[in-house]
C-alpha cells in the first residue's frame, strides 16, 4: 500500500514542465555522447567531453555558439548529428514524440497532450495531434523551399557538396540555430554580396521566429483585422523591430571600414536588414560582429533580448512580452487603468509575467556578463554581447566563447539551456502544488515610487 502511494506521488511530481526539461536534457546528453565518438570528427579522434557537450547544447537549444568550427572539425556524420539535434530542438522533442505515437496508432493520453500543449505554448490540449502534424508539414514545406532556393546558388559554388550545404543551412536558418558548415570560420561573410542567399536565409529566420501558431492563424483567417490579438501583436512588433534595426545598423555601420564602408549601397542595405533579422536569435554573421561599433553591439543585445514569438524556434523574452511591457508603460503614462489593444484588454497577470521575465533576464544576463568580463578580461560590452547571445539562443559571437576558460563555457552551456527551455518552465518544474492563497489580509503600506 505504501509503495503504491509513493509511486502515485512521484508520478504526480513529474509534471509537464519537468518532463519537457528532462526531455531536452536527455537529447543533449545523447547528442554529446554521439559527438564524442571518433566517427563524428574529421580527424577520427575522440572529441573532448566539454566540447561535445557545448556543441550538443548549442545545437539542441538552437543557439549556434561553437567552440569548434562545424564545417572543418566535424565529419559528415558529426554534421548530420548536429543537424538532427537542431531539428529536434527547433520543433521540440515532445512534438516529434507525439507524431511518432500518432503514427503508431496509439491513443495519446491526456497527460501527454497537456505536456505537448505546454511545449508548443498552446492554451488547450484539444486536437493537439492535429496541431503537431500540421506543424511538421509546415516546417517541412518551408525548409524544403528554402533548401531548393539555396541549392540554386550553392550547387554552382560548391558542386555536389552544395546539396548538403543547402539542406543544412535551410534547417539551421529556419530553426534559428545559426550553425554553418562552409568551413571558412567566418560564418556567411563570404556570401554577404549574394542577394539570393542573404534574403533566403533572412526570410527563413523570420518565418521560424514568427512561429507556427501565428501562421496557422493567418492561414485560417486570412485578413489582418480578423487575426487574434496575439498574432497581430507578434506581426506588428516583429515588423517594427526589423525595420528599426535595419535603419539603425545602416546608419551606425555605414562608414565603418571594418564592416560595411566598402560595400555598395544596395549591399549595405541588405546586410543591415540581415543583421537586424539575425540578431533575433538566428546567429548567422555576415559583417563580423567583433568589428562593429559598441553602439551597434548594444542595439544587437537589445534585439537579442526580445527574440521571436512564443512557440517558435526563436529564443529571447519574446516579442509579445516586450509588446505588453510597452503597452503597460504607455497606459501608465496616460494614467489609464486598463491596458487596451485592438478593443481587447490585456490582463494584469500577463503584465506581471512580462515584467517578471524582463527582470529575470536583466539579473541573469548582467550578473553573468560581469563574471565573464572578469574571467576573460574581455570588454564589458563584449561579455554582455556573448552572454546575451547564449541566453537568448542567438549564437552570434564577438570571439569571447572561442577563448573562454572552462568556467565561462560551463556558464554559457547553462544559459543556452535556460534560454531554450525557458526560465518560466525551469521555475514551474519545481512547483508541485498550486498557488497558496493567503489566509490573512494585511493593511496596505504606502510606498513612494520615483
Amino acid at each position: 500500500m505504501k509503495t503504491a502511494l509513493k509511486f502515485r506521488i512521484r508520478k504526480q511530481q513529474i509534471n509537464a514542465p519537468r518532463l519537457i526539461v528532462l526531455s531536452f536534457a536527455a537529447v543533449i546528453l545523447v547528442g554529446t555522447f554521439l559527438l564524442m565518438c571518433p566517427f563524428s570528427s574529421s580527424s577520427g579522434q575522440i572529441t573532448p567531453f566539454l566540447s561535445a557537450l557545448f556543441t550538443a547544447t548549442s545545437a539542441t537549444c538552437v543557439t549556434g555558439l561553437t567552440v569548434e568550427e562545424t564545417g572543418t572539425y566535424f565529419s559528415f556524420a558529426g554534421q548530420f548529428i548536429i543537424l538532427l539535434l537542431i531539428q529536434i530542438g527547433g520543433l521540440g522533442f515532445m512534438t516529434i514524440l507525439s507524431i511518432t505515437v500518432t503514427r503508431m496508432r496509439r491513443k495519446m493520453s491526456m497527460r501527454n497532450r497537456i505536456i505537448l500543449s505546454q511545449s508548443l505554448s498552446l492554451d488547450s490540449a484539444d486536437d493537439i495531434r492535429e496541431a503537431a502534424q500540421n506543424l511538421i508539414k509546415f516546417v517541412a514545406f518551408i525548409e524544403g523551399i528554402g533548401a531548393v532556393i539555396l541549392l540554386i546558388r550553392f550547387l554552382p559554388l560548391y558542386g555536389v557538396k552544395g546539396i548538403w550545404y543547402a539542406v543544412f543551412h535551410s534547417v539551421s536558418a529556419f530553426c534559428n540555430a545559426g550553425f554553418d558548415i562552409l568551413g571558412s570560420g567566418d560564418s556567411i561573410m563570404q556570401l554577404n554580396n549574394d542577394l539570393t542567399v542573404m534574403l533566403t536565409l533572412a526570410f527563413l529566420i523570420i518565418f521560424g521566429g514568427i512561429g507556427f501558431l501565428v501562421f496557422e492563424d493567418i492561414y485560417r483567417k486570412r485578413l489582418f483585422n480578423r487575426l487574434s490579438v496575439y498574432s497581430r501583436l507578434v506581426l506588428t512588433v516583429t515588423a517594427v523591430l526589423i525595420t528599426a534595426g535595419t535603419v539603425i545598423f545602416f546608419v551606425m555601420e555605414y562608414g565603418n571600414d571594418a564592416t560595411m564602408a566598402d560595400m555598395p549601397m544596395w549591399q549595405k542595405g541588405v546586410n543591415s536588414f540581415f543583421q537586424s533579422v539575425t540578431c533575433r536569435t538566428a546567429g548567422f554573421d555576415s559583417i563580423g560582429q567583433s568589428a562593429m561599433k559598441d553602439e551597434s553591439k548594444l542595439v544587437s543585445v537589445l534585439l537579442m533580448m526580445v527574440g521571436g514569438a512564443s512557440g517558435s524556434t526563436a529564443g529571447g523574452i519574446k516579442v509579445a512580452t516586450i509588446g505588453v511591457i510597452v503597452l503597460a508603460v504607455v497606459s501608465a503614462l496616460r494614467s489609464r487603468e486598463q491596458i487596451v489593444l485592438w478593443g481587447r484588454s490585456i490582463p494584469q497577470r500577463a503584465v506581471n509575467n512580462a515584467m517578471l521575465l524582463l527582470a529575470i533576464w536583466f539579473m541573469l544576463v548582467m550578473s553573468a556578463s560581469v563574471y565573464v568580463s572578469f574571467s576573460t578580461s574581455a570588454e564589458l560590452i563584449d561579455a554582455l554581447f556573448e552572454v546575451c547571445s547564449a541566453y537568448a539562443t542567438v549564437g552570434l559571437s564577438v570571439g569571447v566563447t572561442a577563448d573562454a576558460n572552462v568556467g565561462v563555457r560551463v556558464l554559457l552551456i547553462l544559459y543556452m539551456f535556460f534560454g531554450r527551455v525557458g526560465i518560466t518552465t525551469i521555475s514551474l518544474m519545481f512547483i508541485t502544488r498550486g498557488s497558496i492563497k493567503d489566509k490573512i489580509r494585511y493593511p496596505e503600506g504606502r510606498i513612494i515610487i520615483g
